[in-house]
């Protein structure tokens, strides 16, 4: 797809009550942190706007959950009303999935250097982009790079697929299975790769209510061009909340409104101070 149009569609949630907020929606290419703590429905978030984008406009999309099993999560989404998932325009690919890919692939490997095809003492090296070029390799050993793998998982999908969405649930599930020699330079360049090969995708982070830090390593927020945080309010009653805190390149509505469950997700009443406006 030609670059410059494709950074000229946008993508809409379709989620009763949301879009109306955005004008026109959120723009195709973007990279989304997607923000909250346990309950907010950011999985259920995330996950609606991939299957509507696949019911409603005809795109494919990849969900990466490193946190739930694909079972549970399927499950989960058909008590939400997703129970008819087409598996080739939505893929769902879990722990246990990539565990199984990386197996091929180190398998693969393992292979090549008991023909004498892999030098094992060649240490790991970076290019001038600071990206991994091979693995530790060694007699016992290969190490699994987790960014790199997932970064070929989705540019293999990228080429053989016609990717449009993406959502990796979660970063700090991500984090927690990569070993990082440079934090913020590894993840500038891996926020770059998002952008650059024309999917639009949403980043799952999982926060502290009591904490202000947004992210784990203090550059997620500035990198990412959009920043939607899902709370629950706790000061007037219980009240679960949707805000658009950043979104580069569309006017954007920032105030805070009631998010919740019926038959499916939807946004309504616009909350302040700690009470709810609206129906």
């Amino acid at each position: 797809m030609d670059n410059e149009n494709y950074q000229n569609r946008v993508v809409y949630t379709h989620i009763e009550g949301f879009d109306q907020y955005l004008e026109p929606g959120i723009p195709a290419g973007s990279v989304c942190l997607v923000l909250g703590g346990p309950g907010t429905l950011k999985t259920s978030f995330t996950f609606t706007i991939l299957y509507n984008s696949m019911k409603l406009n005809n795109m494919k999309g990849l969900y990466i959950s490193l946190e739930q099993n694909k079972e549970s999560l399927v499950n989960n989404m058909a008590k939400l009303g997703m129970n008819d998932i087409d598996h080739d325009s939505l893929e769902i690919a879990d722990y246990g999935t990539l565990r199984l890919m990386l197996k091929k692939e180190l398998d693969k490997k393992k292979k090549e250097q008991n023909n004498g095809n892999v030098d094992g003492n060649r240490s790991m090296n970076r290019n001038e982009h600071g990206e991994i070029k091979t693995s530790i390799l060694s007699n016992t050993n290969i190490e699994i790079n987790w960014l790199n793998d997932i970064q070929k998982l989705i540019i293999d999908r990228v080429e053989f697929g016609d990717l449009d969405l993406v959502v990796i649930d979660s970063l700090n599930g991500l984090y927690a299975l990569t070993e990082f020699e440079n934090p913020r330079k590894e993840l500038f360049h891996f926020f770059g790769f998002l952008r650059e090969i024309n999917v639009t995708s949403f980043l799952i982070v999982e926060t502290q209510a009591t904490s202000p830090i947004l992210s784990e390593y203090g550059v997620e927020q500035f990198l990412s061009d959009g920043i939607i945080e899902l709370g629950i309010n706790e000061s007037h009653k219980l009240m679960r909340y949707i805000q658009i805190k950043k979104l580069r390149g569309t006017p954007h509505d920032m105030n805070k409104y009631a998010f919740d469950v019926k038959k499916g997700l939807r946004v309504w009443g616009k909350v302040i101070d700690s009470k709810l406006n609206g129906r």
